[in-house]
């Protein structure tokens, strides 16, 4: 019989808000997580942003991810 063990593991995950005409804009996220789904609510209110594109980007151990979002006013 084998015995069964957990594997415990957390991931470093960040992710960042990027205007179109600037640099990093802002870090939502910047942690160790464990495994699950997660979400965030960014609309631009918590920050006084101007109107614009932005994009996003999440970093996960090699795992990257970008996508344009317009923050609604």
């Amino acid at each position: 019989m084998v015995s069964q063990k957990t594997i415990q593991y957390t991931l470093k995950v960040r992710l960042m808000i990027y205007h179109t005409l600037a640099q990093d804009f802002c870090t939502l996220v910047n942690e160790d997580q464990t495994s699950g789904h997660r979400q965030v609510m960014w609309s631009g209110k918590n920050n006084a942003v101007p109107t614009g594109l932005y994009l996003y980007r999440i970093v996960a151990c090699d795992f990257v991810k970008s996508q344009k979002r317009m923050p609604v006013k």
